[in-house]
């Protein structure tokens, strides 16, 4: 009797016991040459290494969207700064604007 793809030799069972008899060493060498077969062929190693590089290029890619965002953001914060000072140059009550630069230091603290 044949248990799944195995040869029959591999795996047995007989009509006196229902229990099956395994021989183990052959059993491990059919697995591991299933294994070698479709797992360590030139296509196999091909897709392999090209899902890998499409992973390195999402994450390269993924990484520079990020730096971009993180850039951004400074910038941003760094403009509202300058407005408040600004502002205050104008004659806003620095301590008006104060709470605002404590806000925008902390984010800005929490970016970098």
């Amino acid at each position: 009797m044949t248990v799944g793809h195995l040869p029959q030799f591999a795996i047995t069972m007989t009509p006196s016991s229902p229990k099956l008899t395994v021989d183990v060493d052959h059993l491990e060498n059919e697995v591991l040459s299933i294994i070698r077969s479709k797992y360590t062929s030139p296509e196999a190693v091909d897709r392999v290494t090209d899902e890998i590089m499409a992973r390195l290029s999402q994450g390269q890619g993924d990484y520079q969207t990020a730096l971009r965002h993180h850039d951004g953001r400074l910038k941003k914060i760094e403009k509202e700064k300058r407005r408040l000072l600004d502002a205050i140059k104008s004659g806003i009550d620095p301590a008006f604007v104060q709470p605002e630069v404590d806000a925008l230091t902390a984010q800005e603290s929490d970016i970098k």
